[in-house]
């Protein structure tokens, strides 16, 4: 029997020891606020990369202007213009930010030899689905349609952690056929809110993100529980997978997602999208914002960034070649 990673197990019993109330018992303004001050504890040390800039997206349509922060890479990929990565931050579509995950994509972006692009959509539950989903997508395409010098516009990927890689997986659904997606990386995506897998009742409490949490950021995100059958909600009951870029997800073995995670791989590579999992059996949910106090979740982002690396430096046209079709 796997058991739980011995550093993931240790912050389980310090909460134990002086437990606190849930996210979902202090309210949105108090969790933003003690989400925003633990992360930073468990969080990677922030390294140095070549270059950081702030811009804002243009506001278009319905989608009002937000902020995205850039990262050069320190040792970048060989050529004049750079691969890109469109990040979305996860925190359950209602906390956190481009801060919170600053160190994170200073870390992947050094790995990759990718330039990462931090988006700070729109949280719920101000804003409510699909508006984080309408920021997400505009950032792709503003990047995509050359809006920053040094960007290899034929070589962009998405990712993100949690809601962030539900986020990720429902761009590369709607971008397919109008944005040359070369790859998704998932970590630990939220991809199917609509029921709950076996994984619920294994995980679903003591283990970081429980069963109650998790129903509290789907409320707050939703409109009407409707919204949850809704593939841009929902990304596992997208229909039209075959289109998809690749995708690599990293899998936390002790996570609600993991049952959902699996089988989403399993649809995609039974349409005929290349995919891989990378399960880690004794990982937690979370695990990318807790890399500074768990050695085996710095292995997965490595993993990860390595994924990234080969997806956007190889020479493939096989997302441009669906779109001419």
């Amino acid at each position: 029997m796997i058991s739980l990673d011995e550093h993931a197990a240790e912050l389980l019993e310090l909460g134990r020891r002086s437990p606190g109330p849930s996210l979902e018992a202090l309210g949105i303004a108090a969790a933003r606020i003690q989400v925003d001050t633990s992360l930073p504890l468990l969080a990677l040390e922030s390294e140095p990369v070549a270059k950081v800039v702030d811009l804002r997206v243009p506001a278009v349509a319905s989608v009002p202007a937000f902020r995205v922060r850039l990262y050069w890479p320190r040792l970048p990929a060989r050529g004049d213009a750079l691969p890109a990565v469109v990040f979305f931050h996860g925190g359950g579509w209602a906390l956190c930010g481009i801060d919170s995950h600053d160190s994170l994509c200073r870390y992947l972006a050094n790995r990759s030899g990718s330039v990462f692009m931090s988006v700070e959509y729109r949280l719920a539950p101000e804003h409510r689905f699909p508006a984080c989903v309408e920021d997400c997508l505009r950032a792709l395409e503003w990047l995509a349609g050359g809006a920053v010098e040094g960007i290899a516009v034929e070589r962009i990927a998405v990712a993100g952690d949690s809601a962030g890689g539900n986020l990720a997986a429902v761009v590369a659904q709607l971008a397919a056929g109008r944005v040359p997606l070369r790859h998704q990386l998932l970590m630990y995506p939220v991809l199917d809110s609509s029921r709950r897998w076996p994984a619920y009742e294994r995980y679903g409490r003591g283990y970081f993100l429980d069963v109650l949490t998790m129903d509290w950021f789907a409320s707050l995100y939703q409109r009407t529980r409707d919204d949850r059958f809704d593939p841009r909600f929902s990304p596992w009951l997208g229909q039209r997978l075959h289109e998809v870029a690749g995708a690599t997800l990293l899998v936390a073995g002790f996570d609600i997602n993991c049952d959902a995670a699996l089988a989403y791989v399993e649809r995609l590579r039974a349409d005929g999208v290349t995919v891989s999992a990378l399960l880690y059996p004794s990982l937690p949910h979370g695990f990318a914002s807790m890399a500074g106090y768990i050695p085996a979740a710095r292995t997965a982002l490595d993993d990860g960034a390595r994924a990234l690396q080969a997806a956007l430096t190889s020479p493939g046209r096989a997302n441009l070649d669906r779109m001419q079709r």
